[in-house]
This record gives C-alpha cells, structure tokens and sequence, in this order.
C-alpha cells in the first residue's frame, strides 16, 4: 500500500503524484500545493508540475504559515423561547372555506330606450345617405 504523506514528515513520491492530490491527502485541502512545493523547490525545480515517483519530498508541518488564517464560520445562535408559545393555537387561524361572492343583478335598460332604437338608428342612416345624396330606400 503506498505511503500516505503526513505533515511534518517526508514522503516519496509515488506514481500518478501531484503536488494538488499530495496536499489534498496531507491536509486536507489541495490549494496548500503550493507550501509543498515552495519547501521542496530545490528538489523539484522550476516547474511544480514535474515531480517523479521516487522523489522525497518535505511535507511542512503547517500548511501554509504565511496565509492568514481561514476564517471560522460562526455557528447560528439557536433562538431561546420567551415564554411565548411559537405556534398558534389552531382556532387561531382563518377558516379556509372560501366565502362565495354573490352574483350581481343586470342593470336594468331604461325604459322606453329599446322602442325608440329602431328609430334613431334609421334616423342617422338617413341623414348620412343624406350627406351623401343618396336616396333613402324603405
């Protein structure tokens, strides 16, 4: 079984390594990479991709010394009861039958309008053939 890379010991470099999976087994978060290599730059070189099964590498005991600390998220405060009782009784709620809204009455025509709507309507046809000097036919 291959070694697993422990802070503050040394550790060798197996096949498929990176320094991202070796900072993610040792501390558990991969963007420390760069810790690893800036500790073992003289063994690795240049380029922090190119590292070798075989290799020994440093594994620094803090993951990134010089990186301010991550922030601890505070937990929510759990709301303490005030004596009041958090739910409401059940009387307390509206009644959910929906109240039927009564159909409205047609208002009534004024009387006499539909009598006299034949006539006025021939009456304007009347005065636009007028107009129009068109000769009204019955």
């Amino acid at each position: 079984m291959a070694q697993q890379p422990t802070p503050g010991s040394n550790y060798t470099v197996q096949a498929g390594d990176s320094p991202w999976a070796i900072a993610q087994r040792a501390y558990g978060d991969a963007e420390d990479w760069d810790t690893i290599y800036q500790a073992n730059q003289r063994v690795v070189g240049n380029n922090p991709n190119l590292i070798y099964p075989g290799q020994i590498l440093n594994i620094p005991k803090n993951p990134d010394p010089t990186a301010p600390k991550k922030p601890v998220p505070t937990p929510t405060p759990t709301p303490t009861p005030t004596g009041q009782t958090p739910h409401r009784s059940p009387d307390s709620y509206p009644d959910p039958t929906p109240t039927p809204t009564p159909t409205p009455t047609p208002t009534p025509a004024p009387s006499g309008e539909k009598e006299d709507e034949p006539n006025i309507i021939g009456g304007i046809v009347g005065e636009i053939q007028e107009e129009l000097g068109e000769k009204k036919e019955d």
